[in-house]
């Protein structure tokens, strides 16, 4: 295991990203389950999703591992595709109010349409991070 991680600007965007995965995890598991109950299985997905896919990511990046980019670009890619599930899961109960009440109502009642979003751009961000075609760098701009 490297102890002194190589956290060049890449790395570090993949490092960010991870922990954001993380970070949404743990909010959509408050969001699904503080004082309710589970209503359908998928709202396990992005409370599993986000704190194992973050970590894996994290590890391998801090680990120096050699194939940590293309693990983060998979995960980059399966967190986008989770966030269009989860965005087309918080639409349905939307436009059913919008049937049935106000767009006030809908707004209100309604799963938080942006939240499963969240995942798609952390995803992209990875996806973005990890290629090879990508080249980051940090110019210090002096007087």
């Amino acid at each position: 295991m490297n102890l002194k991680p190589n956290l060049d600007p890449k790395n570090t965007l993949m490092l960010a990203a991870a922990g954001g995965l993380v970070a949404m995890g743990l909010d959509a598991g408050i969001n699904h389950f503080a004082l309710r109950e589970l209503k359908h299985l998928a709202q396990l997905a992005p409370v599993i999703f986000g704190p194992l896919a973050g970590g894996v990511v994290a590890l391998l990046v801090l680990a120096g591992a050699a194939r940590s980019a293309a693990v983060a670009r998979g995960v980059g890619v399966l967190s986008m595709a989770l966030g269009a599930i989860g965005t087309a899961f918080h639409l349905r109960p939307f436009v059913m109010l919008l049937e049935d009440s106000t767009l006030e109502t809908a707004l209100r009642i309604a799963p938080p349409l942006m939240a499963p979003g969240a995942f798609v751009a952390l995803g992209a961000l990875l996806v973005f991070a990890a290629s090879p075609a990508v080249v980051v760098r940090l110019v210090s701009k002096t007087a």
